[in-house]
């Protein structure tokens, strides 16, 4: 099974190193976590175990990736496929997602109150130490850290055909809605310079779009089917992002100075949620 796409397309010159899902092989009905360098011509599976992982990022050290399960739970997945799983402390939190340092978790828990709202949480990686940071009601999900650590990024909404896309600072004291109006804004990625990427219904179906605040938002995509999950490039001028194509989602590439997409893999159970590792040193 051809899991990356091999024709000019493909782009021979790409460099760096991306996490995504894909449904495993070759039996394997789960998603499961794959690794490709750029450089080399093959991806790998690297997890294996039984259950949906919906999410992955990558531990500073650019060795190991943070899986987020559909659980609630999360697993820690090392370059030769170890897998250590962690049950965060006070039950499951989900859409788990590592700071750039690599020293806590952001994740989207239950409110107690109402267990159809969702509130975000902070962890130590070892799932201890939970911490509280919001506190309005309604979603409030899929966090993303911005690339100073600062910053947590999420989509939140009431209901209402409305999702917008709010930050909140680490330490909880301070809480900034970034987006309002019609349509859902999802899958934020915040990068460079204040720069942020996702996925707004806007048109109808799902495009990219990037936004710096404050400023207009910018569609990237113009595609007949969704286009969501983006991720940045270390050196912001690249996104990964999910295209759905055929009925099948997998991961394309776009470089902002060129916004042709390319096609990165050919999974055809489908592939998506790509996460860039940081560059690691030569010799590690």
């Amino acid at each position: 099974m051809l899991a990356f796409a091999t024709s000019a397309s493909a782009g021979s010159a790409e460099s760096g190193r991306i996490a995504y899902l894909a449904r495993g092989e070759p039996d394997d009905a789960y998603w499961q976590v794959w690794t490709r360098d750029l450089s080399e011509p093959s991806p790998r599976q690297r997890s294996r175990s039984p259950g949906d992982k919906t999410r992955v990022s990558w531990a500073p050290d650019g060795h190991r990736v943070l899986a987020a399960t559909l659980d609630g739970a999360w697993l820690w997945v090392d370059e030769d496929g170890a897998e250590e799983r962690v049950v965060p402390e006070g039950g499951p939190c989900f859409g788990a997602v590592l700071a750039p340092a690599g020293d806590a978790i952001a994740c989207s828990r239950p409110d107690e109150s109402d267990p159809y709202d969702h509130v975000i949480w902070l962890f130590a990686p070892d799932g201890t130490a939970p911490r509280r940071l919001t506190w309005q009601p309604g979603m409030q999900h899929q966090p993303a850290w911005d690339p100073t650590g600062r910053w947590i990024y999420f989509a939140s909404g009431e209901g209402r055909d409305t999702h917008d896309l709010v930050r909140v600072s680490r330490d909880g004291r301070q809480l900034e809605q970034l987006s309002a109006g019609p349509r859902y804004r999802l899958d934020p990625a915040p990068g460079i310079g204040g720069l942020v990427a996702y996925a707004w219904n806007r048109s109808g179906d799902y495009e990219l779009w990037i936004e710096r605040s404050p400023g207009e938002p910018e569609r990237l995509t113009d595609h007949a089917g969704l286009d969501g999950s983006p991720a940045w490039s270390p050196d912001g001028q690249r996104l990964a992002f999910e295209r759905v194509a055929g009925g099948v989602p997998n991961v394309w590439l776009l470089a902002l100075e060129h916004p042709a997409a390319k096609q990165l893999t050919d999974h055809p159970g489908g592939a998506r949620a790509p996460a860039w590792s940081a560059p690691r040193e030569v010799g590690e």
